[in-house]
């Protein structure tokens, strides 16, 4: 399992892994959607390697998954 520290870190990979784009899904963690750079460092968050990291994580879980259905 990857080590995200932050909470709103794991609720952003949750909500990218469900198909939200970064804006959704950071606005989803509860970051705070005001101001002309929210899309920006939503954008940046998404791309941050430890919930890149998350992600293919929960991608590779739901294949294991899936696999054995």
């Amino acid at each position: 399992m990857s080590i995200i520290a932050d909470v709103r870190f794991k609720k952003v990979a949750k909500g990218l892994f469900e198909g939200l784009n970064a804006v959704e899904a950071s606005r989803e963690a509860a970051y705070n959607g005001k101001g002309s750079s929210f899309e920006s460092n939503a954008r940046k968050r998404a791309s941050h390697p430890g919930i890149r990291a998350r992600v293919a994580e929960l991608q590779a879980n739901a294949a294991g998954l899936t696999a054995y259905r």
